[in-house]
């Protein structure tokens, strides 16, 4: 067993003692100002509701609002403002889209997982809270097929062990089936998942991949292991238990294989001081959205939960860097 996964076997208990209640997490957080996003919605929609470029009432600004984004929940929506004089902008069917407004307090849901180099623009998934997060969810596993095929060939280029190209090759294949299986989910309640397009990017240099390889693999990856293994363990649907235990498992994998590219890096002349500093930032920017509510009836930690998580793997993974990288067996290779 792998040290990182002996972690993982340490937390368990601390998983399995809690389940997924939203009763412990705040509706509303009165001491938080309030802040805007901006949807475009079909003019139709807009016109129907009243908006006519100007202000929309609270209710149906508030039924408006919280059909919209992928991955914000709306504790309390204040107000919104409708903007239908643009009219350039289509939407998938044709019809022209005005611009909303939402104002109020908000909290965005923490995911996890690599993401690609270059600017991905992600279209806006419709439906549910629930149908949202699992459309959205689908989106960025399948965004994670481009990022692994991309690690395998800056690692190839830069002269890195071929283990660790094999394996980047296959977290892209388990990502591909990840999409799969999670956007059937997504239909399920009503959701497809959003349309993703990826910029180009520069390939990046040693020094640049490992600084990425330690915010994206050794935090982002291990945090969203740990994640969806709690979702495995408290979803209350038995089909998506049984899909989060599927990509639980591989993404141990994928985090396993980040600290050892973490561990390599070092080794091949990166500074573990600068390393071990993008670990460590990128774990606090983790931690100051880990406690944010999420949707219910996902298996998703307790705001109370996720912060406790967090502090768990600050102690044992995260500040111990690189101690843990340097016996992890790389098991994604096949």
């Amino acid at each position: 067993m792998t040290p990182l996964a002996r972690h993982f076997l340490l937390l368990v208990p601390t998983l399995a003692s809690c389940a997924d209640s939203g009763s412990s997490c705040p509706k509303s957080f009165p001491d938080a100002p309030d802040a805007s996003r901006v949807y475009e919605v079909p003019v139709s929609e807009l016109e129907a509701a009243g908006g006519e470029d100007g202000d929309i009432d609270v209710a149906t600004c508030a039924t408006l609002c919280e059909a919209r984004g992928a991955m914000v929940v709306w504790d309390n929506v204040t107000g919104c403002t409708a903007d239908v004089s643009d009219t350039e902008a289509v939407g998938d069917s044709g019809e022209p889209l005005g611009v909303l407004t939402c104002t109020g307090k908000f909290h965005e849901v923490c995911m996890g997982g690599r993401t690609p180099a270059g600017r991905a623009r992600v279209a806006r998934a419709k439906g549910s809270a629930k149908g949202r997060y699992l459309a959205r969810m689908a989106t960025d596993e399948a965004l994670s097929v481009v990022a692994f095929r991309q690690l395998a060939r800056d690692l190839q280029r830069l002269g890195a062990p071929e283990e660790f190209v094999r394996a980047a090759l296959a977290a892209a294949q388990d990502e591909t089936r990840h999409a799969r299986l999670v956007a059937a989910l997504a239909r399920r309640h009503g959701a497809r998942p959003p349309r993703a397009h990826v910029g180009a990017a520069p390939a990046p240099n040693l020094g640049e991949l490992g600084a990425q390889n330690a915010a994206a693999g050794c935090v982002t990856e291990t945090w969203s292991a740990l994640l969806v293994r709690h979702q495995a363990l408290h979803a209350p649907d038995p089909e998506m238990r049984r899909v989060f235990a599927i990509i639980a498992a591989d993404e141990l994998r994928h985090a396993e294989l980040s600290w050892a590219i973490h561990a390599w890096a070092e080794q091949a002349g990166v500074s573990g001081a600068a390393l071990r500093a993008h670990i460590q930032t990128s774990a606090d920017r983790l931690g100051r959205r880990a406690g944010r509510r999420a949707p219910a009836g996902l298996g998703l930690p307790t705001a109370a939960r996720a912060r406790a998580l967090h502090q768990e793997l600050q102690s044992r993974v995260w500040s111990a860097a690189p101690t843990p990288a340097s016996t992890v067996n790389v098991r994604a290779a096949r």
